[in-house]
Parts: structure tokens; sequence; C-alpha cells
């Protein structure tokens, strides 16, 4: 008997804004009312990896979403 993992791995030139628009997030309101904030978070996103960055930033991610949810329609 074989078991198999599928690791799914997201794309390494994937940019912030595209990033953050898949994880539900406004990035423009967030660009706009936490500048520091946003800065912060594209300088430690161009260091590493999509999914090291998730790993890394999961619970601020997690605050950020609720405040800053995208709105679909």
């Amino acid at each position: 008997m074989a078991f198999f993992i599928f690791v799914q791995t997201m794309d390494e030139t994937i940019s912030l804004e595209t990033y953050f628009e898949k994880k539900n997030i406004d990035w423009q309101k967030l660009s706009l009312q936490e500048p520091q904030l946003w800065k912060k978070l594209q300088d430690d996103f161009a260091q590493m990896h999509p999914n090291s960055f998730e790993m890394q930033k999961k619970f601020i991610l997690n605050k950020i979403r609720r405040k800053y949810p995208l709105k679909t329609f």
C-alpha cells in the first residue's frame, strides 16, 4: 500500500497584490491606511517564497483579512 502526500505550492512569481487578492484581503485599503505595515509586508514578501511568507505571517494575515476584507460581488 502506498501513500501519497499532495503539497500545493504557489507560483514563485506571484505579486503581493495578487497574493492578497487570493487571500481575500483588500490590499489597496491596507496600503492607504497602514503604509508602514504595507511596506514591511512588501519587503518580506520580496525576500521569501510565498509559502514561507504565508507560514511566517499566518496570524498577521488572519488579522489583516478580518480588518480589510476584499468585497467581491
